[in-house]
């Protein structure tokens, strides 16, 4: 049993003196190619003109990829189908990959990249949930109720209902190993590939899907990751995909891309903001009780109950009722 017991994890001294291997530090074959997209400058529009011929004429450039050029559909979204790997002309977000340049080199990749010129028809950007719910722009078909029994009858009856909303803001993933991808092809087509994923079956899914393979002809390895947190369960799909699509090209081989710190804080890999509304009500035996102003215990009123509740939980002098976790009466 190890419930108590301070063991240590069993990658913890490699952590520490920097042996452990992340996919950026796989050593790779010679010949490797590497990868970088070019990227939106701004939020929501579309692409008018995109002169590509100075990426293509930059040092170490091998091939530089637009949506037309990708032998097959390739989606990278975790479900809906909605997200190619490369944009198809329709800006939805400033970052979004529009083409791929591979090169010799990471650096090369980079720079070549920063030479493309593009021209947008800009569009006003979606940038609040206010603003989407006034747009009609919703992720998914529509509003999603959720609820037992009938809550308006319910919240009609109830002695106390407290009215509001609760504003939660998005939280930007920054990871000490970025997203990361490496391609190996192997004989009769097959493709294993390295990815610093949450998912690596979904990895696995979009590679086979763009590469028109299945899926068993693809082998997906993830060793450990330099942060998660939920940003790497989808995202590394792109990065997966783009390296399998240039690993097959004529004449190519094993290919690599890994974003840079800049990539990752512009790029959309975080929990998003939310907006709820909501309307807590007591029930005629008690049970929740919402504070509002006015109706808020003084410190020196506030009780706690045995299963420690926070006191909007719990009873005071003035709501002696029980506590509707634990049922128990407030003890002071």
């Amino acid at each position: 049993m190890s419930v108590a017991k301070p063991l240590p994890h069993d990658a913890a001294a490699r952590h520490v003196d920097g042996t452990a291997r992340y996919v950026d530090d796989i050593p790779v074959p010679a010949g490797t190619l590497h990868l970088c997209f070019g990227t939106s400058t701004v939020a929501r529009g579309r692409v008018t003109a995109m002169d590509l011929a100075p990426v293509r004429a930059a040092p170490g450039v091998v091939a530089v990829l637009t949506a037309e050029d990708l032998p097959l559909p390739a989606d990278v979204s975790p479900s809906a189908h909605d997200e190619p790997l490369l944009s198809d002309g329709t800006v939805h977000y400033a970052g979004q990959p529009l083409f791929l340049v591979v090169a010799e080199s990471h650096l090369q990749a980079r720079k070549a990249a920063r030479r493309a010129q593009v021209s947008y028809a800009e569009e006003t950007p979606i940038l609040t949930v206010d603003e989407a719910l006034a747009a009609g722009s919703r992720f998914e078909e529509g509003p999603r109720v959720y609820g037992r029994g009938d809550v308006e009858a319910a919240l009609a009856t109830a002695p106390q209902v407290a009215e509001g909303e609760i504003e939660i803001g998005g939280q930007e993933h920054f990871y000490l190993e970025g997203q990361a991808a490496l391609a190996l092809p192997q004989e009769g087509g097959d493709m294993i590939v390295h990815a610093s994923s949450q998912h690596p079956t979904e990895i696995q899914h979009k590679v086979a899907d763009a590469l028109g393979l299945p899926m068993h002809a693809v082998r997906v390895e993830v060793r450990r990751m330099g942060g998660g947190f939920g940003g790497k369960e989808s995202q590394g799909n792109a990065l997966a995909v783009a390296c399998a699509v240039a690993a097959r090209a004529p004449r190519a081989g094993p290919a690599r891309c890994a974003t840079t710190g800049t990539t990752i804080s512009s790029s959309p890999a975080s929990a998003t903001p939310s907006s709820s509304a909501i309307a807590p009500a007591t029930t005629p035996r008690g049970g929740f009780w919402p504070w509002s102003s006015g109706n808020t215990p003084s410190a020196a009123g506030r009780r706690t109950c045995r299963c420690r509740w926070p006191t909007a939980r719990c009873c005071t002098p003035t709501t002696p009722t029980g506590c509707p976790t634990c049922g128990s009466r407030a003890t002071g």
